[in-house]
């Protein structure tokens, strides 16, 4: 019963719990990174751990904020750092 006494009927119910980085399948061995395993990223999405900087990585993989919004903001930040350093321009703060 819920509050207010009212009865829910239902024939299934789907309970989803955690997350898990779907980076199994992705070939991250090789740059040196383990499969399955959560990316580490800097203030621009950047991973840090390959050398060059050159990889990102935005949304769930990045362990930062598990919200399908806060991926697609992490996607703009991720393309204007992009686009910034291949300018050869200071990133904005």
């Amino acid at each position: 019963t819920v509050s207010g006494g009212d009865r829910v009927e239902a024939d299934e119910v789907l309970f989803a719990t955690g997350r898990a980085p779907r980076t199994d399948d992705l070939g991250l061995e090789s740059v040196g990174l383990e499969p399955g395993s959560w990316l580490e990223v800097d203030e621009s999405c950047r991973v840090t751990a390959v050398e060059g900087g050159w990889l990102y990585a935005v949304g769930d993989v990045n362990h930062r904020a598990l919200l399908t919004h806060q991926g697609k903001y992490q996607a703009r930040i991720a393309g204007a750092a992009i686009a910034a350093r291949a300018q050869g321009v200071p990133l904005l703060e």
